[in-house]
């Protein structure tokens, strides 16, 4: 489920089974205006991949920009996590690029994918599903 894209009556029929929550997170650089898209392409990419897959338990959310080394982002995201889990999702689930995670060492993240390399592979979203439905069987 895309968050934008349900209208009231689908989301009150689909809202009991969606548990789990995906948010990109995109760290972007507006000084460097030549990169600006790809910056957070694949992240988004991967998650709207994911979402896709997992379709009908997943609520794909809209991406998190922020700056490098922004004082309140570790707040941001905690705030995320709890509201999250105030709504009734029992899953969420941060989609960040793995250079994100070296420069956010403070950030509680709960569970992060993580997204490496410079590719949107296949294989890598495979494992990042299989990342979910684990923790999914978890819970059983």
């Amino acid at each position: 489920m895309i968050w934008d894209k349900l209208d009231e009556q689908d989301w009150k029929k689909a809202a009991p089974y969606v548990d789990t929550v995906l948010v990109a997170v995109c760290d972007i650089k507006p000084e460097n205006k030549l990169d600006l898209s790809s910056q957070t392409s694949r992240t988004v990419y991967v998650a709207s991949e994911i979402e896709r897959q997992l379709k009908g338990r997943v609520m794909l959310m809209p991406p998190v920009s922020y700056l490098s080394n922004e004082p309140w982002f570790q707040s941001y995201v905690s705030s995320i996590r709890s509201r999250a889990e105030k709504g009734g999702f029992r899953h969420l689930f941060f989609v960040v690029e793995e250079r994100v995670l070296e420069t956010t060492p403070g950030v509680d993240w709960g569970t992060a994918l993580t997204v490496s390399g410079d590719d949107n592979s296949d294989a890598q979203i495979r494992q990042l599903c299989e990342q979910i439905v684990r923790q999914w069987q978890e819970e059983v």
